[in-house]
């Protein structure tokens, strides 16, 4: 059987268990099972957004798990969007669903956020609603997750470069110190972080097409550059001080020669003396 259709029957199982619970007042199936740009595929996973009067009692509790089908792991995770919590399952076959769980009396507040309209507006496909409450549910065009639809103010811009390079020493001086996780989560996270930053608005003022950046690198294989993704395979690093230095060192130039072209675009001074302060450091302590 296709995972399509094996989640297509905890979908059922959901829906049979929830008319027979009074608490559970609305859900819709939101993400990639919902939408139809970037639909979902075998691996996709399925997300369930659930409003109840009681939402703890389905998010602290997991007996009711048993009423949709049999599973191995389960946890609680908070919401990328708003301040609530999912229970994230994974069932059998590997079926993973993400079930957030949400107060009913608060879906008519929350449908007015942005944010919230815009996870909606990617798509979503009502399963049950008791009361109504998706009719309060009214879309802005202009509602998006993405945040780099815009191109960055100067401040901003300059602001990530500052600290793309301040946190180069930061994390020579960890690797020195022979702190190497430490500095490999600066590097391989926060570090990635600020460049992905980077090729973003790169895409954004080198394109001429719009397209959706999806948040969090979503899709970053489908656009963009074939050039940078070669670059990005010699930026991670390994557990080790001399491929810890090595991708740090690539990272840096990629840095570069992406700010470099960003700065001249949008006319913003690059701070050459904070990058050739850099590599002046790193050939010191490099003797």
């Amino acid at each position: 059987m296709k995972m399509t259709n094996k989640y297509e029957e905890i979908i059922q199982k959901f829906i049979w268990f929830s008319n027979a619970c009074p608490e559970m007042r609305a859900a819709a199936i939101i993400g990639s099972r919902a939408r139809t740009n970037q639909p979902a595929d075998e691996l996709s996973d399925l997300d369930i957004v659930v409003f109840s009067t009681d939402p703890e009692k389905y998010l602290n509790d997991t007996q009711w798990l048993d009423e949709i089908g049999n599973y191995a792991i389960t946890f609680l995770e908070r919401l990328p969007v708003g301040n609530g919590k999912e229970r994230r399952v994974m069932f059998q076959d590997a079926l993973d669903v993400d079930f957030a769980i949400l107060p009913a009396n608060q879906a008519t507040e929350m449908f007015k956020s942005s944010e919230v309209q815009a996870v909606f507006k990617k798509g979503m496909k009502v399963i049950f609603d008791k009361d109504g409450l998706f009719s309060n549910l009214v879309i802005n065009p202009s509602s998006s997750v993405s945040e780099t639809t815009s191109l960055p103010s100067k401040n901003v811009v300059q602001n990530t470069l500052q600290d793309f390079w301040y946190h180069c020493i930061w994390s020579m001086k960890k690797i020195l110190r022979g702190e190497y996780w430490t500095a490999k989560m600066c590097v391989d996270q926060h570090m990635k972080n600020l460049t992905l930053k980077l090729i973003e608005w790169h895409y954004l003022v080198n394109q001429n097409e719009s397209i959706e950046i999806w948040h969090n690198g979503r899709f970053f294989e489908r656009w963009v550059d074939q050039d940078i993704q070669d670059e990005m395979k010699d930026c991670f690093a390994h557990y080790d001080q001399d491929d810890l230095v090595l991708a740090l060192k690539n990272n840096m130039r990629l840095f570069s020669r992406l700010s470099k072209s960003i700065t001249k675009i949008l006319t913003i001074p690059y701070p050459e003396e904070s990058e050739r302060f850099v590599w002046d450091w790193f050939a010191q302590v490099e003797k």
